[in-house]
Formats: structure tokens, C-alpha cells, sequence
């Protein structure tokens, strides 16, 4: 699939009380994130229930957490 570059408007960022702080950078990754979502992936989460929406949070929360305590990790080793 083809990458497609999505300008987002500054309204997308509306949502964040001090847009000025928000780093133009960041807001080429975020719509370079969001450029990547495959319509077949919002298709399968739109038929979703409530409660499975939440458990794919939770699972992907822990999966953060866990490779934050991994890079923690090895960062202490290196520095070693």
C-alpha cells in the first residue's frame, strides 16, 4: 500500500489547550501516524463492542508499559 502523506488542520489539534507548544515536528508525526491507519483496520474497530475497544486498550497499555520497563532496563545495563 502506497504511503500518502494527510496535511491535518490546525483544527485537528483544537483538542489541545496550548496549540502553540505543540511542535509543528509532532504534528508531522502524528498525521504521518494517522496517514498509515489502514481503512480495514477502522472497519474491524468500528464493529467492535464497547467492552472488546477497552480490552484492546488494556492489552496494548500493558504492552507499552512492559517495553518502557524494557528500555529501562537496558538502559541500566548499559550504563553499567
Amino acid at each position: 500500500m502506497a504511503q500518502m502523506y494527510v496535511p491535518l488542520s490546525p483544527a485537528f489539534f483544537n483538542f489541545i489547550e496550548d496549540t502553540e507548544a505543540l511542535d509543528v515536528h509532532i504534528q508531522h508525526l502524528i498525521a504521518g501516524a494517522v496517514a498509515e491507519v489502514d481503512p480495514r483496520q477502522i472497519a474491524i474497530y468500528r464493529c467492535l463492542t464497547p467492552a472488546q475497544r477497552i480490552q484492546q486498550l488494556a492489552h496494548l497499555s500493558d504492552w507499552l508499559h512492559q517495553a518502557n520497563l524494557r528500555r529501562q532496563q537496558r538502559r541500566e545495563t548499559e550504563s553499567l
